[in-house]
């Protein structure tokens, strides 16, 4: 508990002398480890936070934002293909690991290799469709490979699993204003000022969007 405490009071060194304290009760080492490495991770000992990503992620399989940091871990040190040959030997070994798939596709993604990060999310997916992230990881491989249409259609079939319903439809907006659909774009843009009304971002594009189609008079109303 002292170890969370100080973590909140971003004081991580003494986070870490308090957790490693409490992993001599060998409780929950799973969640420990993690935490250990995300306060080296504060204090940027990016090889001492994977040590201990990899020991929490060999306790449970499950450990979400475990797999991810270790992917952020290894793309500071320019060691991405690291990244990459490390999650592929552990999905074999734990192929119904979904946040390990979606760690994965994270790591394809930085290391631009486009078609193998949107296998990778549809595996995380085919296991578990309720993490919006993976279908926001699967809509970016999308973008990359310019396959607009593919990438809009993603983002809103997850979206009834996102925390930020107005920002989906903002992201999805903007997906159809970058490829010069106006029409569809202000859809989406009302969209998300239905969900959310003091959303700027959103009042700006739609304003831009009218301008585009010719549409002055709603331009300035937006």
């Amino acid at each position: 508990a002292l170890g969370t405490v100080y973590g909140y009071l971003d004081q991580p060194q003494r986070a870490i002398h308090h957790y490693q304290l409490a992993a001599a009760d060998q409780y929950r080492l799973d969640i420990i480890y993690s935490n250990i490495g995300d306060e080296y991770m504060k204090l940027h000992k990016i090889d001492d936070a994977i040590k201990y990503f990899k020991k929490a992620m060999a306790i449970d399989e499950h450990q979400d934002f475990t797999a991810e940091n270790l992917v952020l871990c290894y793309n500071e040190l320019g060691q991405i293909d690291k990244a990459i040959r490390y999650l592929t030997d552990y999905v074999r070994e734990h192929p119904y690991s979904d946040c390990s798939w979606g760690a994965l596709g994270n790591a394809y993604l930085f290391a631009n290799r486009y078609n193998e990060a949107a296998e990778a999310y549809e595996y995380a997916l085919v296991i578990d469709k309720t993490v919006f992230s993976y279908y926001a990881g699967l809509s970016d491989s999308y973008l990359c490979r310019f396959e607009y249409s593919k990438a809009a259609s993603v983002l809103l079939d997850g979206i009834d699993y996102s925390d930020d319903k107005s920002m989906v439809y903002h992201q999805i907006g903007s997906i159809y204003f970058d490829t010069n659909n106006y029409h569809t774009a202000v859809i989406y843009f009302h969209k998300a000022l239905s969900v959310d009304p003091y959303m700027d971002s959103s009042y700006h594009s739609l304003a831009l969007s009218y301008e585009q189609m010719g549409d002055i008079a709603n331009a300035i109303c937006a």
